[in-house]
C-alpha cells in the first residue's frame, strides 16, 4: 500500500511540470532536392555568384528547412500569451541560423493579436498567398523580392519580401464575413532611419482569397543611412473552382533602395489542378521596368511542375523553371527561399547581364 501511495506522489511531481507545458509544440519543415539547370550564359563555364564552373552540375539543395518551437498560456479573461521561437534547419546544404525566422512573444484576445519580435512582413506574407511554388525553382521572388532589372540587386537593395527584427503587429479578428488586417512597424535598431510600415488586407470566403497590401521604408532597413524612402504596393486575387486553383497578382513599386526615379512592376499569373494526390501547375511572372528611362531591364520567369501528396505531410515533386532577361537584366530562376546554386546574386562582371538561367528539379518535403 506505501509503496503504491509513494509511486503515485512520485508521478505526480513527475507530470506537474510536463502539463504546465503540455501546450508547446515542436514542429518544422524539411525539404531537399537535387537540381541540375544551367546559367544560360555562353558556356556551361559562365561565373555568376558562387556557382563558378559548376553550371551543369547536379546539386543537392537544402530548401528553407526549419525547426520551432511555440505555445500558449491561458491568463484568464479571454486573454492568452502566445510566443513562439523558429530556426532555419539545414539538412545537408546550406547553414543553420538560431532564432532568425519568426520569433515572438504577443498576447491575443478577442480583440486581436499583437507580437513583438522577429516577423515577416505583411507585405511579404500577402505575397506568399499567391505563390504556386513556394521555396521551389520558380519561386515569384525571382521576380518580385528586389528591383530586378538593371544590375539585378546590386542598384536599389530594397528587400520587398524580408524578416526583420524589432517588429511590432497587430492583427485583427475575422469581422465581416471574412476580413482581416494586419499592420506591422519596424523600429529603429542602432541605425537611424531604419523603419518601415507594412500592412496587408484580405478577404477570404468560399472559393476567392483577395489581398492588398503596402509598404514603405527608410532605406536605412535595408541600406545606407539615408533620408529617402521606397514604396511598394501588392495585389491579389486567388479563385478555387472545384479542383482548380486561379492565381493573379500584381506589384508596384516607387523609388526602389530609395533612389528617385528607379520604378518597377510586376505581374504574375498560375493556374494549378487537383488530380487525387496529383497537383499539375505552372505560373508565369513579368516585369515592366522604369528604371529613368533605362530599357531592357526586363525579365519573365515561366515555371511548370507536378506535386505529389504521399500523404498530408509529405510531398513529392518535380519543378522546372527558366527566366528570359533582357540584355540588362538579371533575375534567377532559382532563388527565393530555394538553393540557388545555378544562379547566385552577386555580380562580377557585366557580361552576366541578359543570360537566361534556368533548372529543373526533383525534391520531397516533409512537415511535422
Amino acid at each position: 500500500m506505501n509503496k503504491t501511495l509513494i509511486a503515485m506522489a512520485v508521478a505526480g511531481v513527475m507530470a506537474a511540470p510536463m502539463a504546465a507545458q503540455a501546450d508547446a509544440t515542436v514542429y518544422g519543415k524539411i525539404h531537399v532536392s537535387i537540381d541540375s539547370g544551367d546559367t544560360g550564359g555562353a558556356d556551361a563555364t559562365s561565373t555568376i555568384g558562387d556557382l563558378g564552373d559548376k553550371a551543369s552540375g547536379l546539386f543537392w539543395q537544402s530548401n528553407s528547412g526549419r525547426i520551432g518551437f511555440k505555445g500558449s498560456e491561458d491568463l484568464g479573461g479571454g486573454l492568452k500569451a502566445i510566443w513562439q521561437f523558429e530556426s532555419n534547419a539545414s539538412f545537408g546544404s546550406g547553414s543553420n541560423s538560431w532564432g532568425q525566422r519568426n520569433s515572438y512573444l504577443g498576447l491575443s484576445g478577442g480583440w486581436g493579436t499583437v507580437v513583438g519580435g522577429r516577423h515577416d512582413t505583411p507585405h511579404k506574407t500577402m505575397g506568399r498567398w499567391f505563390d504556386l511554388f513556394g521555396d521551389q525553382v520558380g519561386d515569384s521572388r525571382n521576380i518580385i523580392q528586389y528591383a530586378g532589372g538593371l544590375i539585378g540587386d546590386e542598384l536599389g537593395t530594397t528587400n520587398w519580401d524580408s524578416r526583420p527584427g524589432n517588429v511590432v503587429a497587430y492583427t485583427t479578428p475575422t469581422f465581416g464575413g471574412g476580413f482581416d488586417v494586419r499592420v506591422a512597424y519596424v523600429l529603429d535598431d542602432a541605425v537611424e532611419d531604419s523603419t518601415a510600415l507594412s500592412a496587408y488586407g484580405r478577404w477570404k470566403t468560399g472559393n476567392w482569397l483577395v489581398g492588398l497590401a503596402y509598404e514603405t521604408q527608410d532605406t536605412g532597413a535595408t541600406g545606407p543611412d539615408t533620408s529617402s524612402s521606397a514604396t511598394s504596393m501588392r495585389a491579389g486575387v486567388q479563385w478555387n473552382p472545384g479542383a482548380w486553383k486561379l492565381n493573379a497578382f500584381y506589384q508596384t513599386t516607387a523609388d526602389n533602395g530609395g533612389a528617385s526615379g528607379f520604378d518597377f512592376a510586376a505581374l504574375g499569373l498560375g493556374a494549378g489542378f487537383k488530380m487525387g494526390k496529383n497537383f499539375l501547375k505552372a505560373q508565369y511572372y513579368m516585369t515592366d521596368n522604369d528604371f529613368l528611362g533605362a530599357s531592357n531591364t526586363d525579365a519573365a520567369t515561366l515555371a511548370v511542375g507536378w506535386d505529389y501528396n504521399m500523404s498530408k505531410r509529405t510531398t513529392a515533386y518535380i519543378a522546372y523553371a527558366t527566366t528570359d532577361n533582357d540584355d540588362f537584366a538579371y533575375n534567377c530562376a532559382d532563388a527565393g527561399g530555394h538553393g540557388g546554386e545555378v544562379c547566385g546574386r552577386a555580380l562580377t562582371t557585366n557580361t552576366e547581364f541578359g543570360q537566361d538561367p534556368s533548372v529543373i528539379s526533383v525534391g520531397m518535403i516533409h512537415k511535422f
